[in-house]
């Protein structure tokens, strides 16, 4: 009797039951030692979807791994290289993953999802690549091609940020109602969260067209609306939220006060629960009125 079936015996157990006992302990060493019989071979291939894409988007990244023919591909991780100063990786997804062994070729369960830093003014290619880095060798896929392209003429509204964060961007047209007036404005938000653009109202005397400034800050709306003719302008103080009922609207509400430059005003007036009159410093208020703003997300 083998000194393995007296030790067996000797546990009390039979040859199935030893085998599954000692599985954990085999199964590396057998791994092992294929792999330094046959060198691990994996082709890493990428697809993207969409390939073409704007500020405002997203292009998805998936990931496949095809094993040669000798071994299986071992476990490892996947390593996405990419440039950071045209693209950034959405918060939804980390910059690598875990990936058990690999025994066929499998299209892997995550992936990677890349936006925009910035708008161009022309189109350009950013190249991204993945690594599969296991302890028997590193694999890495070609070059994959995202076209960057600038915002199309006919994406109006404005947008929720692509980033896992989700913020909402403002750049984008809107309609406006300034008290009894109607009329629109075609902003733009910066990196830092600027505003600038231009507003217009269809009033009785005729159609008012003036430059728009200020800024966003989380869900608020501050911005000054000029009224050169009047020697005067409106500070606006309103919200944004999208629509409850639809989705694909964004609303801004509030209040626009109306002023008039006067260096005697030292101190900001209170606010009021409804628009009314308020004076800030440098500044004499001599009306207001409500302010509500809606527009189309693309």
């Amino acid at each position: 009797m083998s000194a393995l079936k007296l030790f067996v015996g000797g546990l009390g157990i039979s040859a199935a039951g030893a085998l599954a006992y000692f599985a954990p302990f085999i199964e590396p060493i057998k791994t092992a030692v294929v792999h330094w019989l046959y060198e691990e071979k994996a082709t890493v291939k990428l697809s993207c979807d969409p390939c073409i894409i704007s500020k405002g988007e997203a292009a998805r990244i998936s990931v496949e791994i095809i094993p040669g023919p000798s071994v299986d591909v071992a476990e490892g991780v996947t390593r996405l290289e990419f440039n950071d100063a045209e693209l950034s990786l959405s918060e939804d997804t980390p910059v690598s993953f875990q990936v058990e062994p690999i025994k066929s070729r499998k299209l892997l369960n995550q992936s990677f999802v890349l936006y925009p830093n910035q708008s161009v003014v022309s189109p350009q290619i950013s190249a991204v690549t993945v690594t599969l880095d296991t302890k028997f060798g590193t694999h890495m896929s070609a070059p994959l091609s995202i076209m960057l392209t600038p915002i199309r003429a006919d994406a109006r509204g404005p947008y929720i940020e692509p980033s896992g964060k989700h913020r909402i961007v403002l750049s984008g047209e809107w309609r406006l109602e300034l008290g009894g007036s109607l009329g629109g404005m075609r902003i733009e938000q910066s990196e830092k969260n600027d505003i600038t653009g231009v507003y217009w109202l269809n009033e009785p005397t005729g159609r008012i067209e003036a430059a728009v400034d200020g800024y966003k800050d989380g869900t608020s709306f501050k911005v000054f609306f000029r009224r050169p003719a009047k020697q005067s302008l409106w500070r606006v103080d309103a919200n944004f939220f999208t629509n409850a009922v639809d989705k694909g609207f964004i609303e801004m509400k509030g209040c626009a006060y109306s002023l008039r430059p006067d260096q005697t005003v030292t101190t900001d007036s209170q606010g009021a629960e409804t628009c009314s009159s308020r004076s800030y410093v440098g500044w004499r208020g001599d009306g207001a009125t409500t302010f509500w703003a809606s527009a189309t997300l693309r």
